[in-house]
């Protein structure tokens, strides 16, 4: 075994690309991810030669959008959860390799390369693990992989956590002794746990939280989040917001306090609101008219925090659209306007009841297509 240690950047990029050459080798190589030293391998056949039976192998992607490429779309909470969370810090599993996109289509995996087959072939054979490349992992080594690479991280069953937490190259050393043929040491790993562990089920998750991740911030993150978007946030998108959650609530035969339950996290902000002002009187009373409690509103300005944690947001003129793209363009597919004919819904202040209510009708059947959408998704 060969232990390289690291002093400066230049030693780490010396030490990656050694650890590069070992892993093209087909070897193991131990290195730091920003939750602990675990060791890495392209070739799983290593679990068998080396009796390594407390060992979950676990497929590392360099970027979020990667998982794309090995589950199918209906698994979009698993996305969010690596878009949102910070990287390494949860491991995502799954019951079977059946959830892969790589078996949609099984006559074509003889033409897949061989790196690609022997990637089917381990979702098929072990639990199904995905973690995103943090750490010098991903700063000196993973960059210069052509191949997919599987983590080798120990499991335990005498703790809290499903995952042995090595803080130093030589914790790792001592857990996997005469495993491992290259490690790169580069100092103690700064977190104190291994990352948070979902397992995606039929039927919701189970989840098994780390020092850096509760149970509640990992739910939050599996929410679709719904954004809708005016001016002030104080008349349209609080009444697109109020009276889309009583729509939702009612198809999905539940309390408008339990879509969060149903994976569904719904909000507005405007374009150049304050925070903390209340709906306006006209808006208030006219949703109160329909059992729809507008009444504790509170105003808020777009952040780029809710912008993130949005999947659809719905703008109510294409001015504010373009507002949005023009700051960031990267969102463009996920940024519309309400009104499907792409007409903008005028803002109502200062109008009378009879403006307001006029704006409200329009919102409203905009918003039933979209809520028609959204439990079609769910029900998938």
């Amino acid at each position: 075994m060969i232990v390289r240690t690291c002093h400066n950047s230049e030693s780490c990029v010396d030490a990656g690309q050694e650890a590069v050459a070992h892993l093209a080798a087909g070897e193991i190589v131990g290195i730091a991810t920003n939750f602990g030293y675990t060791a890495a391998t392209r070739n799983l056949q290593n679990l068998a030669d080396k009796n390594l039976t407390n060992i979950t192998p676990i497929l590392v992607l360099r970027h979020h959008d990667e998982l794309a490429d090995y589950l199918q779309t209906s698994r979009k909470a698993a996305g969010r959860l690596f878009s949102r969370l910070p990287n390494g810090s949860v491991i995502l599993q799954f019951s079977s390799g059946k959830d892969s996109s790589l078996f949609d289509r099984p006559d074509d995996l003889p033409l897949l390369s061989d790196e690609v087959q022997h990637v089917a072939h381990c979702l098929n054979t072990f639990p199904v693990n995905y973690i995103l490349s943090s750490g010098p992992l991903a700063k000196y080594a993973h960059p210069y992989t052509a191949w997919p690479l599987f983590l080798l991280w120990p499991t335990q069953t005498d703790s809290a956590s499903q995952y042995h937490y090595c803080r130093t190259a030589q914790s790792l050393v001592e857990y996997l002794p005469n495993c491992l043929n290259y490690v790169m040491e580069t100092g103690p790993v700064e977190t104190d746990s291994a990352p948070a562990v979902v397992e995606f089920l039929d039927q919701g998750v189970s989840i098994i939280p780390s020092n850096e991740l509760n149970n509640a911030t990992i739910l939050e993150n599996t929410r679709a989040g719904i954004l809708f978007v005016c001016t002030g946030n104080t008349c349209r998108s609080p009444m697109a917001e109020a009276i889309f959650r009583s729509m939702l609530a009612e198809r999905l035969n539940c309390d408008t306090a339990e879509l969060a339950g149903q994976g569904i996290e719904i909000a507005s902000a405007g374009i150049a609101a304050d925070y903390g002002h209340s709906a306006s009187p006209e808006a208030v009373q006219l949703l109160a008219d329909e059992g729809i409690d507008l009444s504790s509103h509170q105003s808020q300005p777009l952040t780029e925090s809710l912008l993130e944690r949005s999947e659809r947001v719905y703008t109510l003129t294409n001015h504010h659209r373009e507002i949005i793209i023009t700051h960031r363009p990267e969102l463009r597919d996920r940024v519309q306007v309400l009104g499907q004919d792409g007409r903008d819904i005028p803002d109502p202040i200062g109008g009378d009841v009879a403006v307001y209510r006029q704006c409200k009708e329009v919102i409203e059947q905009n918003l039933r297509l979209i809520a028609e959408e959204i439990v079609r998704e769910l029900d998938q």
